[in-house]
């Protein structure tokens, strides 16, 4: 896998719509003059493209290789972390407050405990740690997937205004509500970059050449 951009620059120093820009150019001018793309399947240059002048697709290829590295993907997952932390701290003020003041938030079961409510935070939390512990440990496609899982989760909190709107709440009612909500999709946009660009990853790896 390439580890930089053209001229040397990693994406860090350039901004990636400036690197899509500058290739846009060369890319629609070899379209117009390529309707075939062949691929060498033997002798020195297996696995490379055979057409004279440039071909568009070679050319896909290698800026997408060139975007998607191993550096730049360790990079850009640091925030995740630090992201799916606030969202675990957001998501229990949340369910602490609904269980220690159930009887406030309006229109909910009856049957409704507050032991309930905890149990529904350590289920859910177990999904995040799993998901987690997994992504860490070398099963990186099941923890992404559980822990997109785990941040969806966090808009459960949006329930509440099924049964009464947000008029019907108290401010620190709202507040957590929101607060697991947004947290939660921060943390879901941060896991999903990574669950992308490691299917990118991987596709790019089984393309020849």
């Amino acid at each position: 896998m390439h580890s930089s951009i053209t001229n040397g620059r990693g994406l860090d120093d350039q901004p990636l719509v400036a690197d899509v820009g500058r290739h846009c150019s060369g890319f629609l001018a070899a379209a117009a003059s390529t309707s075939l793309v062949e691929w060498s399947t033997t002798g020195p240059n297996a696995g490379s493209c055979t057409l004279p002048a440039a071909s568009f697709f070679c050319r896909v290829y290698e800026m997408a290789s060139s975007m998607i590295d191993t550096e730049t993907l360790d990079r850009r997952s640091k925030p995740m972390p630090w992201l799916l932390a606030v969202y675990g701290l957001a998501s229990f003020v949340h369910f602490l407050h609904n269980a220690e003041y159930l009887n406030g938030y309006p229109n909910l079961p009856v049957w409704l405990s507050r032991f309930q409510i905890y149990g529904a935070w350590c289920g859910i939390t177990s999904v995040g740690l799993v998901g987690y512990a997994l992504y860490r440990g070398g099963r990186p496609f099941i923890g992404l997937w559980l822990l997109v899982l785990y941040t969806l989760l966090g808009f459960d909190g949006l329930l509440h205004y099924r049964r009464a709107p947000p008029a019907a709440h108290t401010l620190a009612m709202n507040l957590t509500i929101w607060s697991e909500v947004v947290a939660a999709a921060l943390a879901l946009m941060a896991v999903v970059t990574i669950v992308v660009r490691r299917i990118g990853n991987a596709k790019l790896e089984r393309l020849p050449g």
